[in-house]
């Protein structure tokens, strides 16, 4: 449903991007592969880890539709 919901407002021009705040678990594990079941064509980037694993800067600048981080983040 939430990735219907995102692919709805970002073909309307309603948002252009989208940060998605979720366990880190359903970051790794949830997003992609239900992109995937359903064929979504969003793209998505991660955000999470300690700061020597996660690279912020490319994850924030990357061109994609839906940005994923941990709430440690």
């Amino acid at each position: 449903v939430y990735l219907m919901t995102a692919q709805d407002l970002i073909e309307s021009k309603t948002a252009k991007r989208i940060m998605v705040v979720a366990p880190r678990r359903v970051v790794h594990n949830v997003w992609r592969p239900e992109r995937d079941k359903w064929q979504i064509p969003l793209t998505i980037s991660k955000a999470t880890g300690d700061m020597d694993k996660r690279n912020i800067v490319a994850s924030i600048g990357a061109d994609t539709n839906l940005l994923c981080v941990n709430y440690e983040m």
